[in-house]
């Protein structure tokens, strides 16, 4: 038997009833599942009204438990209802389409439905025909709407009150106070943690004169490396955050190294201090820059940032002579000399040592004598110096010396210069009893133990006095000398026994002068250690008011000497006469240079006062005396 063809109107009614059968289905699920989903959906949006509305952030830990516990018994309660929930078969779909189109004899059923009993041709063409007769009354088919019969349960409407909450917290949760999805399942310790605020910089060692790098600065956060000098150092400070970020450094062999905390006085390093914002937990470190590595910041496991450093090595400082080491016209020695260092150098000096060491017997009572060098001005173009110190009262004077420089950096490196051999000046003595006083005082200060040899050629200048003496207030002065080196049993005794003998040999040799230089030169030397030292104002002007106390002496005694000898010449300077007032004004531009901080010119002007004509004249003003 062929089958028969299926006419474009029966495709039409099929393709109809296919679309009212699924409309229908659909709508029969969502009238069967809603009801049995409500409770769940009434329990989700509490959940997310109470996060939105930021109460779980307000409520303590044992609260916020026993309110998550509630929710999840509640939403698990929801769930177990849906076990009821069945898909509407076929047949319920066609009988609820034919009663929402009060369709009698269900002739929807029939567009599906087979005849029972025997299979005959005839009983196929009449039941093709009552299929054609209940398709016509499916001409106007339709879907019908769902009904959950949900307010047959919710009289009150108490569904609607939920959704009104819902919404009003969904906007709530967008202002300051708002609360997140997340604050049920965060501790409140967890919770309170602010995000960090991270605040890192590097600063150079003072000597660089490099300004601080601040490397969390806007214009440095696309810089890959930054260049740092050796020994810089680093800090790094976290504002907030949960008190627990580490850092440390990784150099670029990998070696890491963690940087402890600092902890502020009487707290613990993540403490609350109490000018952090809002009592915020501060965490602050600081460690040093010697080698090039990546300086890491974490929080567990998260990276908080990192650094890249590149250290410019500091080079060692270099020093030579420049010419050779000779004696200035007051007896000083002088030096010039050249340093040069990246930053500067931080001290230099002069090291001196006997040509020929005393015998291994010997015991000397003075060591070398101490000669700081002036220093280059750090940052200037031009790195010679030069350095004046009067030596002639040293012990050493007029003895073969080996002399070199050395100069350290700030960073500790040292470097010295070639050595030179050379006659330690010494103040020239004409007087024939002031040499020999000067040569006892050099034996007794090379060797304790020629004690008994000075006492011996005490005696023999003494043994005939009036043969020897001039001046008996000399002689007096030696057999005074004499008794004090004989009762003298230690080093400090026999110290003051060379001193008192230098004493008396000077004024053998020019009187009361004598020690009016002695005392400029002292007060000299003072004002340029204060200089040097950086001394406060009241030292400077302490210093200052000595130097012209002593210069006023001095120019009396010189005033005094030139009137006993018409041939003296006069003091000057720069080929001029020296007045009392230029030198005043010198000493008050010295005064005044110092105090404003430009040490460096205070220096160099002191310099010239020492080194100036006046002391040329001064002395030849000696010479002729002598």
């Amino acid at each position: 038997m062929t089958e028969r063809p299926i006419s474009s109107d029966e495709r039409g009614l099929a393709g109809r009833l296919a679309l009212t059968r699924l409309a229908t289905r659909a709508s029969m699920i969502f009238e069967r599942g809603w009801p049995l989903l409500l409770p769940l959906a009434v329990v989700a949006g509490l959940f997310l009204s109470v996060s939105w509305l930021g109460l779980f952030q307000r409520l303590p830990d044992l609260a916020r438990i026993g309110l998550l516990i509630l929710f999840s018994i509640s939403a698990l309660a929801a769930l177990f209802a849906l076990r009821l929930f069945r898909i509407p078969s076929a047949a319920e779909v066609d009988r609820r389409i034919e009663a929402a189109n009060e369709l009698l004899h269900s002739p929807v059923q029939v567009q599906t439905d087979r005849p029972s009993g025997a299979d005959s041709l005839f009983s196929q063409a009449l039941w093709r025909e009552h299929q054609k007769r209940m398709a016509e009354r499916l001409s106007d088919l339709g879907a019908d709407r769902p009904r959950t019969s949900v307010p047959d349960y919710d009289r009150w409407g108490l569904r609607a009150v939920v959704g009104l909450l819902f919404v009003t917290a969904f906007a709530f949760s967008f202002g300051p106070f708002g609360g997140r999805i997340s604050d049920g399942f965060v501790a409140s310790a967890a919770r309170d943690s602010v995000p960090p605020r991270i605040d890192a910089w590097v600063t150079p060692p003072s000597y660089t004169g490099k300004p601080p790098l601040f490397l969390t600065a806007d214009v440095n956060q696309a810089a890959q490396v930054f260049s740092v000098p050796e020994g810089s150092d680093v800090s790094l400070r976290v504002t907030g955050g949960t008190g627990e970020e580490t850092l440390s450094y990784a150099d670029a062999n990998g070696n890491d190294r963690a940087i402890e905390p600092v902890a502020p006085k009487g707290a613990t390093p993540a403490a609350a201090q109490p000018g952090s914002p809002a009592g915020l937990k501060v965490r602050q470190f600081s460690g040093k820059l010697n080698t090039n590595g990546t300086l890491r910041l974490k929080s567990g496991e998260d990276d908080l940032g990192h650094w890249a450093f590149a250290i410019i090595p500091d080079k060692p400082p270099t020093i030579r002579f420049v010419g050779e080491p000779k004696r200035a016209v007051n007896g000083a020695i002088e030096l010039n000399y050249q340093i040069d260092d990246d930053y500067g150098a931080a001290s230099a000096k002069a090291v001196l040592e006997l040509s020929e060491p005393p015998p291994a017997n010997a015991h000397p009572l003075y060591g070398p004598p101490d000669m700081p060098l002036t220093l280059p001005r750090r940052g200037g173009k031009a790195n010679a110096a030069k350095t004046t110190k009067d030596l002639t009262e040293h012990v050493w004077a007029g003895s073969t010396i080996k002399l070199t420089l050395t100069a350290t950096d700030d960073a500790g490196h040292t470097a010295t210069s070639e050595t030179k051999t050379l006659v330690m000046p010494e103040r020239p003595f004409s007087n024939p009893l002031a040499r020999a006083v000067i040569e006892q005082r050099r034996l007794l200060a090379l060797d304790a133990n020629a004690k008994p040899r000075v006492l011996d050629l005490m005696d023999a200048i003494t043994l005939r006095p009036e043969d020897t003496f001039d001046n008996m207030s000399h002689y007096l002065a030696i057999m005074s000398a004499r008794s004090r080196l004989k009762l003298a049993e230690n080093d400090d005794q026999l110290r003051n026994e060379v001193a008192y003998l230098w004493e008396i040999a000077l004024g053998i040799e020019e009187g009361n002068l004598s020690a009016a230089e002695r005392r400029l030169r002292q007060a000299q030397q003072a004002l340029q250690d204060a200089i040097k030292n950086g001394a406060s104002d009241e030292e400077l002007e302490k210093a200052m008011k000595e130097l012209r106390e002593a210069m006023n002496q001095f120019l009396q005694e010189f005033a005094q000497r030139a009137q006993q000898n018409p041939n003296a010449p006069q003091m000057q300077q720069n080929g001029r006469e020296l007045r009392q007032s230029d030198i005043n004004r010198m000493m008050d531009e010295i005064e005044n240079l110092a105090k404003s901080g430009d040490r460096d010119r205070a220096q160099q002007l002191l310099s010239e006062l020492q080194d100036s004509e006046m002391r040329q004249q001064m002395d030849k003003l000696g010479e002729i005396m002598r």
